[in-house]
């Protein structure tokens, strides 16, 4: 899950903030003792420079993902 893994990052890096209200799970959550927190999940992170909000989405059935600008 290399999109997890990027936004943790970024996040991480101070530079973006998680909003947690429109995300699945919290990113540290996202795999339980029995596997992935859900079948599907979104995560999205804001800018704290510009407010620009990016989505990431993640499909632990098929693996497959996208991560985009905006919503959705």
């Amino acid at each position: 899950m290399a999109c997890i893994a990027y936004i943790q990052q970024l996040v991480g890096q101070g530079e973006f903030e998680l909003i947690a209200e429109e995300s699945t799970c919290p990113l540290e959550k996202v795999k339980t003792e029995d596997g992935w927190a859900d079948e599907i999940m979104a995560h999205m992170i804001r800018c704290k420079h510009c407010g620009q909000i990016f989505t990431c989405v993640v499909n632990t059935w098929r693996g497959s993902g996208h991560f985009k600008k905006g919503k959705g």
